[in-house]
């Protein structure tokens, strides 16, 4: 079977599609289906730190009880956060 070159992705892409949760180290991302809130209100806000594979990411929490709140630790899932700035 003989791939095209449209099924590959490079990671290098920044224009690279977001649904297959691909990010980069050093992505601010936020919980999914919170960017939308407005900057006043209180929405857990990260940094990739480092990609395990899987669709698994370590990630930096600013606030940490924030974070908690939301019952989230520092190993995400990528379909649960969303790109705020690459």
């Amino acid at each position: 079977m003989k791939l095209s070159k449209d099924f590959f992705i490079d990671p290098e892409d920044t224009d690279a599609p977001l649904e297959n949760g691909i990010f980069k180290p050093g992505d601010l991302v936020s919980l999914k289906g919170m960017s939308r809130k407005g900057q006043n209100s209180k929405v857990p806000v990260g940094l990739i730190l480092k990609q395990f594979g899987l669709g698994m990411y370590k990630v930096r929490w600013s606030n940490e009880a924030l974070a908690k709140r939301w019952a989230l630790s520092d190993m995400v899932e990528g379909k649960k956060i969303e790109l705020i700035n690459r």
